[in-house]
């Protein structure tokens, strides 16, 4: 898949406030989290208990010896790179690839960085994430020009209007079709994710 880039294709109206105050040009420190996995198994093997016969009047009794059972433990395989699809399931992360789940499809908002975007419904609703309080909003369209414009006459795509971006102008864009999960107003993004200076949660890419 081609990944979008929606640099400056997002209306100051469709977000939060806080989220189209960032001058261009400005950027951010990025940060990535690694975790680490370790655990430790143990076999226990059992052992067998001698068992004996018992003397009734003249009889001798004789006994067995137990033999002991060796646990074995399973041998894991390893795993293999993703390609996409990853992290929150409504947003997930089109990875090194830059592969979506069907019906969703990779963009970038921020330079270095990306994320898997789901459409809008029919009534211009759009899911949030499944961890953090970042809310989806129904903000972009990919098939936007993004010309740059003073007035709507400027704009010469059918349907698209002249709207206030991110940085201070103002650019000619489509009716919004899809989502993102807006994070200007201090909402924390989904695990994984970041809240990057356009207002929205996308992952860093790499």
């Amino acid at each position: 898949m081609n990944l979008r880039n929606i640099f400056f294709g997002i209306a100051c109206s469709s977000l939060v406030l806080g989220a189209c105050v960032v001058e261009s040009g400005d950027t951010g420190d990025t940060t990535s989290s690694t975790g680490s996995t370790s655990g430790t198994g143990s076999t226990t093997a059992s052992t067998g208990q001698p068992t004996g016969g018992t003397t009734q009047g003249s009889g001798t009794a004789t006994g067995t010896t137990g033999t002991a059972d060796t646990g074995t433990g399973d041998t894991g395989t390893a795993g293999t790179a993703g390609t996409g699809g990853g992290a929150d399931p409504n947003y997930p992360d089109p990875g090194p690839n830059v592969e979506c789940p069907d019906g969703l499809i990779p963009v970038s908002f921020q330079m270095g960085y990306a994320v898997c975007a789901p459409a809008c419904d029919n009534m211009g609703q759009c899911p949030d994430g499944e961890s953090g309080t970042a809310m989806g909003a129904c903000v972009f369209n990919p098939d936007s020009s993004g010309d740059a414009c003073d007035g709507d006459a400027d704009c010469t795509v059918p349907e698209e209007t002249c709207q206030p971006v991110g940085g201070g102008g103002k650019a000619c864009l489509l009716p919004s079709s899809h989502c993102a999960l807006t994070c200007g107003g201090g909402e924390t993004c989904p695990d994984g994710m970041e809240c990057t200076d356009v207002g929205v949660c996308q992952y860093p890419a790499g």
